[in-house]
């Protein structure tokens, strides 16, 4: 932000010299070169050919537009109340998330936005001017701005944030290139100053304030995100004061906390409503997902909120999982419905106690979950890893032994934050090298949590390292609400409300919070994935369902505005005491839902595969490592 800031100053120096046409190619050549000088060192890949036009959108906009159209403005109006009127971008930025992302905007945030423009109207009449002039000029910089902040946000699901910002700077440029010309006889004639100015703004503001507001914009919504854009006008009338000796009227700072009271309003979040559970269980209970825990019974649960964005999810052609990592491997298990089961090993290793010295390359089976979605829309495929098991290794060699590239993977979800659901991400890296992969997450994935065994010591769970993950060259987005994958193509829930009261979360756990352990029973990092089948109706995809599997498919139907659910597959937990008397009520819920298939995987329990299998007949399949369903 003090990037950023920093620019409504520089431009005035370098404007006057340079020109609006010419320090709006000086600024973005610069940008271009820093990063062009960067990008092998961060290995920037080449766009795919779909992804053109939004990038040729987003540096035409956020570039060459919003350049254009802010050094033409500032050449009358001063830099901070430049500043104060770009800062209704975050107005029109929702207003565009709403429209094209999503995003739904409440009253309360129409109300904010209409306060915030009419703050900037009192901005321009102190400046003597209509809505049809320099201060107009400045706020259409603000909209295309917007349109930039937009647009950039679904690229962020496929490519990194230097990435994204490269592609646009460059783009921006080219558009650019009809004013070469202009420039150069600027920059002959321009004093040292301005030319100064142009090289800082081409440098810290446009390569360096982009690429860190991409990486911002890429782990949080764009109404979330624009909320820090609020600061710039502050920051920037304070460089202005000490940097130019522009100080501004009463009239300005009268606009200006209007404008900033409206934005206020507009991203004001609602309080959630939570009554966590405290009661532990009350005898033996395993760390992870196991069969012998001991409770009087579950205990009540309430946590709903109104997710902030609305869904308009996006129906695929077909979709294929492929289960890379469960509890179970079997490999006389038939084929069944969408099932196809994996071909008998074929592949050999040496074994020094057999005859003739090898055995047949089995799969592997460990306790922890695994599998690879891959999404077929207009003929293109798309391949998301959910979930990466409970060894270092045992998923990517069954990826090696089914003959699966693991370089094929374009993004990758974690449904929480325990162990037997994130570890292979370790043997992810070995196999791949340097990873360049978005890694979609909620923002307590991180936590440091441990299971309480009562009458025995504290179990802690290990936890994945933030600092491996970007070492390797993971771009970790972290959000709590929903998202998108892949053109509106897949959906990742982000928290999930706890709205039947029945389902408990994992009441053992405990995490550490504000210096001491405290009850996290909730796992409110527990997401699942969403995918809405052409003429079939929802699939979901569960990792261990901590958040309860009628929690996750109910609001897996709300967010898509009613879908039938067609099919649900993953960890369901009703494994042990605590959550095998839920069996029953689970599984009336699950089936006023109607689903025509399910998987019930990983620490779902073999109770619960068997009521599940009596209660729904053919609906119910088995599910083994390897198994590809196609749906």
């Amino acid at each position: 932000m003090v990037l950023w800031a920093s620019a409504f100053p520089a431009i005035t120096v370098a404007v006057a010299g340079l020109g609006p046409a010419g320090l709006s190619v000086v600024r973005l050549s610069v940008a271009s070169l820093a990063l062009a000088l960067a990008a092998p060192v961060l290995k920037v890949r080449r766009p795919r050919w779909r992804d053109l036009p939004l990038i040729a959108l987003c540096g035409l906009a956020g570039m060459t537009a919003y350049q254009l159209l802010l050094n033409l403005g500032e050449r009358v109006v001063p830099p901070g109340t430049a500043s104060l009127l770009v800062a209704t971008a975050p107005v029109f930025a929702g207003v565009l998330a709403a429209c094209f992302l999503g995003e739904r905007q409440s009253a309360r945030q129409w109300a904010g936005s209409a306060v915030a423009l009419a703050g900037t109207a009192v901005i321009a009449a102190s400046h003597g001017l209509a809505f049809g002039t320099a201060s107009l000029v400045v706020l259409a910089a603000a909209v295309v701005q917007a349109i930039y902040h937009a647009g950039s946000k679904p690229l962020l699901a496929r490519y990194t944030a230097f990435e994204v910002t490269a592609y646009a700077m460059w783009a921006g440029t080219v558009f650019l290139l009809p004013w070469s010309g202009v420039a150069a006889g600027a920059v002959s004639r321009a004093p040292a100053g301005a030319l100064g100015a142009a090289v800082f703004l081409g440098v810290a503001p446009s390569a360096l304030g982009f690429a860190l507001w991409a990486y911002a914009l890429g782990r949080m919504n764009v109404g979330r995100a624009t909320v820090s854009l609020y600061l710039v006008p502050a920051v920037a009338i304070v460089v202005s004061l000490v940097w130019l000796g522009q100080v501004p009227s009463l009239l300005v700072l009268g606009g200006g906390v209007v404008t900033l009271a409206g934005v206020a309003l507009a991203v004001r979040r609602p309080a959630r409503r939570a009554a966590p559970a405290t009661a532990t269980a009350s005898s033996r209970v395993s760390a992870m997902c196991a069969d012998d825990m001991e409770t009087g019974g579950p205990p009540p649960v309430l946590h709903d909120f109104e997710p902030r964005v609305t869904v308009d999810l996006e129906p695929v052609d077909a979709v294929t999982v492929t289960t890379l990592m469960d509890n179970v491997t079997d490999v006389f298990m038939p084929d069944q419905g969408p099932a196809r089961r994996p071909e008998p090993p074929g592949g050999r290793r040496p074994v020094a106690t057999m005859e003739g010295g090898e055995a047949f390359e089995a799969l592997l089976a460990e306790h922890g979950f695994s599998a690879l979605v891959t999404v077929t829309k207009n003929g293109t495929k798309h391949r998301i890893l959910f979930d990466t098991g409970v060894s270092p290794d045992g998923m990517v060699e069954n990826m090696r032994r089914l003959q699966i590239d693991p370089s094929e993977i374009e993004a990758i979800v974690c449904s929480h934050g325990h162990f037997d659901h994130t570890t292979g991400l370790d043997g992810l890296i070995r196999r791949l090298g340097t990873v360049n992969l978005p890694v979609l997450i909620h923002p307590q994935f991180w936590r440091r949590r441990r299971v309480l065994l009562p009458g025995r010591e504290p179990r802690e769970i290990p936890s994945t390292s933030r600092r491996a993950l970007a070492g390797a060259g993971f771009e970790v987005i972290e959000e709590e609400q929903p998202s998108f994958l892949f053109d509106r193509s897949v959906l990742v829930t982000g928290e999930v409300p706890r709205t039947t009261g029945y389902e408990p979360g994992f009441p053992p756990q405990q995490a550490w919070l504000k210096d001491a352990w405290e009850p996290d029973p909730l796992v409110l990092d527990d997401q699942a994935l969403i995918v809405d089948i052409r003429d079939k109706g929802l699939l979901v995809i569960t990792g261990c369902g901590h958040a309860g599997v009628v929690n996750i498919c109910r609001y897996a139907r709300r967010l898509a505005k009613d879908r039938p659910l067609y099919a649900v597959m993953g960890g369901f937990h009703l494994n042990g005491p605590i959550f095998e008397p839920l069996i029953p009520r689970v599984l009336d819920d699950l089936g006023a839902l109607a689903p025509q298939v399910i998987v019930p995987a990983h620490c779902t329990g073999w109770r619960a595969q068997h009521a599940i299998g009596a209660r729904f007949g053919e609906a119910f399949i088995p599910n083994t490592v390897g198994t590809r369903f196609e749906l």
